[in-house]
This record gives C-alpha cells, sequence and structure tokens, in this order.
C-alpha cells in the first residue's frame, strides 16, 4: 500500500500542475481531489508553496482560484518568503495585481521588515513600485535598518523610481537608523537626484562650468556622465538650456527669459521624457566626449536589504 494518502497523492499533483504550467482545469480537478492549498512543492533543485508556484508563472486566474479555496497570501511567519513580495520583485504584474485584489497585505514584511514596496525599489523595478502605489502601498514603510523605498532608491540613483515615489508623497525627510535622510544617501554618488529629493535643483551655471566644458556638436560635457546643449530661441524670447545626467537618468530644462533673465526649471526622468532620440543623441554625444553613460558602480557601496548596519 502506498505511504501516501488521498490527499497527499493529489497535493502532489496539483503541485506538478502548476510547476508545469498546466491549463486550469487541471489545476482545479487536483483542488477538487483534496489538494492541500497550502502545501510545500519540491522539485530536485527547487521547492515553492503552491501559490509560489503559481506566482512564479504570473498565472493570475490560478492565484485567484487557489486563494478562494483557502491558500494564504500573509507567507510564513518570519519568512523571508510572500507572494505579494515575490510578484513585486520578480516583476510579475498580473501575480501582484490579482494577490491584492484578493486580500494581499500591501504592508506585509518578510523577517528583515521589509515591503514589497521595498524590495521592488531595490531590484528596480518601478513597474512594481507603480502598481504598488497605485493599490495605496505605504510609502514611508521602513525596514530593520529604517530605511525606506526612497532611501534605496536614492542610494542607488533609481531616477524614475525616485520620481513615482516623490509624485506620489513619500517622505523626503524620513532619517534611518543612522540619521541618514534619502537625500543623504544620494548626495556623493547621484548629487542630481539628491537635489531632486531636495527640490533644490541647482541652475546650470552653478552646478557645471558649461563654458569650459569639452563640446560636441552643439553638446558640452559637463560631468563624467552629463551633457548640456543650450539654443537661444529669440522667436519666444527664451534660452533654454538641457541637462542629461545618465547617471541619474535625469533630464532637466532650464529655460531663461532672454529680456528680463527670469527663469524656469522642470525635470523628469528619461523614461518619461516623449522624446526618447533626444536621449540618445545625448548619449552618443557623450560617448564622443569621453563621458560614461553607465558608469560601473561599486557593489560594495550599495545597500542590499537585510545585509549589516543602517546604511
Amino acid at each position: 500500500m502506498s505511504i501516501f494518502n488521498k490527499k497527499d497523492r493529489a497535493t502532489s499533483r496539483l503541485g506538478r500542475k502548476l510547476y508545469n504550467r498546466k491549463p486550469i482545469e487541471e489545476v482545479m480537478a487536483a483542488i477538487r481531489d483534496g489538494a492541500d492549498v497550502n502545501g510545500i512543492y519540491s522539485t530536485d533543485w527547487d521547492y515553492n508553496t503552491m501559490i509560489g508556484w503559481a506566482v512564479t508563472s504570473n498565472r493570475e486566474d490560478v492565484i485567484r482560484q487557489l486563494i478562494e479555496h483557502g491558500a494564504r497570501t500573509e507567507g510564513s511567519e518570519n519568512s523571508d518568503y510572500h507572494p505579494l513580495i515575490q510578484a513585486a520583485h520578480d516583476r510579475r504584474l498580473a501575480a501582484a495585481q490579482a494577490l491584492v485584489d484578493m486580500g494581499a497585505d500591501l504592508e506585509t514584511k518578510n523577517s528583515n521588515s521589509q515591503t514589497a514596496l521595498i524590495y521592488a525599489t531595490h531590484e528596480n523595478q518601478p513597474k512594481s513600485v507603480e502598481l504598488l502605489i497605485d493599490n495605496g502601498a505605504n510609502l514611508d514603510a521602513r525596514d530593520k535598518l529604517g530605511n525606506t523605498a526612497l532611501h534605496y532608491a536614492a542610494a542607488k540613483g533609481l531616477g524614475e523610481i525616485v520620481r513615482l515615489l516623490l509624485d506620489a508623497g513619500a517622505g523626503r525627510d524620513i532619517p534611518n537608523s543612522n540619521m541618514n535622510t534619502a537625500a543623504d544617501m544620494a548626495l556623493k554618488e547621484y548629487p542630481r537626484i539628491a537635489d531632486m529629493i531636495r527640490g533644490t535643483l541647482p541652475q546650470l551655471e552653478a552646478a557645471t562650468p558649461v563654458d569650459d566644458a569639452p563640446t560636441e556638436d552643439g553638446w558640452k560635457l559637463t560631468d563624467a556622465s552629463e551633457v548640456a546643449r543650450v539654443a537661444d530661441k529669440p522667436s519666444i524670447g527664451y534660452r533654454v538650456t538641457e541637462i542629461f545626467n545618465f547617471s541619474a537618468g535625469l533630464y532637466t530644462q532650464i529655460a531663461r527669459n532672454l529680456e528680463t533673465n527670469a527663469e524656469s526649471q522642470s525635470s523628469k526622468t528619461f523614461a518619461q521624457l516623449a522624446d526618447s532620440a533626444a536621449v540618445e543623441a545625448a548619449k552618443a554625444a557623450l560617448v564622443k566626449l569621453g563621458g560614461e553613460p553607465a558608469p560601473v558602480l561599486d557593489k560594495k557601496k550599495l545597500p542590499v536589504p537585510g545585509a549589516g548596519a543602517a546604511l
């Protein structure tokens, strides 16, 4: 006689169906046969919960059915695995939305007190970050090191995520356990990001010596990973300066009134720019001028969730 009872066999069958991404009808058949929807299914090289396998394959229909039949969404206590954190981390957007729709707690935390929003930020997943923000995630949740999502976005120079968090109202002045704000963490490697967080992006003349900078077809190298170009537009009465900072992924435009010298300034991430050709042109000029569009970072300096002391 088999050492497995009917429920064990059904649970093992459900795991195989989920692992092999079988049709929903086959998954439901295993559930009807009494499979444990909170069981664990192991392969020779991996293991996961049933809902975890569904998240891995981004199957929102299966996730909804598993939860309707009793699958837990909160993960195990003091565990580093939580379905929503996994979905956000891996940019499984359909899975993440299904989990939220079915009642998963947006503020669930792992053993290091990190939420899905913090994990998605650390792994540079702006689409996941946007989804979590749109569904009401706590922007200022803090992990054991006292860091918020904005701290990690700032420390890694993730301009698009910084902008998403700021536009949604993330706290700019929250100190971590070492009393560093997000701007403090960006200041050394990504000064433009620090300025964006503080709301004090500097004027071009104060930030970079444009007049003395190397030039290429109207472009000027203003930093190791930054170029700028200036154009007078007398028809509208303005001088327009455009700055492309590739370490931060940030575009800044300064418009100066030629008559009054009054200035206005705006910033966008590269992802927010409608004109991607302008970014490519700036990148080409940067390379020709000897700049670095994607500087290699010292990974030892980057904060890893849960590792070591507060940044």
